[in-house]
């Protein structure tokens, strides 16, 4: 018996209506850390539903403005702004069968009305997020990316400490280091002084947001030194609410990561 060989190739144009062996698009920090990040070769879904597309790996900038091509700016709007979140999308020029990325500020759809953007009319689904430090340039760390499209960010080294203080039995909002909507992941220490004592970390801006989540951490002894890691739920704002249970103790909490589960 023999068998005819068959070349099996994978075209670099939008295969809408058929369903692609999954690849998922990743991305981590660039050569140039603070300002770059690649992006791994895979392919993408339509933000829309109506299609799909190969993706060639790619370096884009976050401190230019857009301009398709590897190495090329990455910004959908002119000025990058400090202390901010970033979203990063595949997009498509169904013309030409080229894909590109973009970083931009919604979390919903990029900006695609810049001169050189022309052509590039359809976005795929988000990928990724990442933070800038205050300097504008993009907070470092490692990136794992799960076969859900789910993804999980480690800071590097001790994390970002967001809070330093006494908590009260008041309770107060802290935004914390990570995108909006995420669930942060939290290296907290306290103490709690008498047995019973308890922190609580909400979502959001206050304590009535416990039905979305909540995180209760109580002392079973006196003069305890707790030191956990708390994934918490953030809101739109990228706050958590602590609050003590019965005298105010003092509290910090570094963001060392977050989980993304809403792509």
């Amino acid at each position: 018996p023999f068998f005819n060989a068959i070349n099996l190739t994978q075209s670099t144009e939008s295969l809408a209506g058929i369903a692609l062996l999954p690849k998922q698009i990743t991305i981590s920090n660039g050569t140039d850390t603070d300002h770059d990040i690649d992006l791994t070769a895979g392919n993408f879904q339509f933000a829309d539903g109506s299609g799909q597309a190969v993706f060639a790996a790619i370096t884009k900038r976050i401190d230019a403005v857009w301009t398709a091509g590897n190495t090329f700016g990455g910004l959908d709007v002119t000025g990058l702004t400090g202390d901010t979140t970033y979203h990063m999308y595949p997009v498509y020029n169904p013309t030409t069968g080229v894909s590109d990325a973009i970083f931009s500020l919604s979390s919903t759809s990029p900006t695609m009305t810049l001169p050189n953007a022309a052509g590039f009319t359809v976005v795929g689904k988000r990928i990724a997020a990442l933070v800038t430090d205050g300097s504008s340039n993009i907070r470092n760390g490692d990136y794992v990316f799960y076969n859900d499209r789910s993804y999980k960010f480690n800071y590097l080294a001790a994390g970002i400490l967001d809070v330093s203080k006494s908590i009260t039995t008041t309770g107060s909002a802290e935004p914390l280091t990570v995108p909006p909507n995420t669930q942060a992941i939290l290296q907290s220490d306290f103490i709690l002084t008498n047995s019973g004592d308890t922190l609580t970390i909400y979502k959001g801006d206050s304590a009535s947001n416990s039905v979305q989540s909540i995180n209760t951490f109580t002392s079973d002894a006196v003069n305890v030194k707790s030191s956990v890691i708390a994934i918490v739920s953030v809101d739109d704002n990228s706050e958590a609410f602590f609050k003590m249970s019965v005298t105010t103790r003092s509290v910090s909490a570094s963001a060392i990561g977050w989980i993304d589960n809403n792509l």
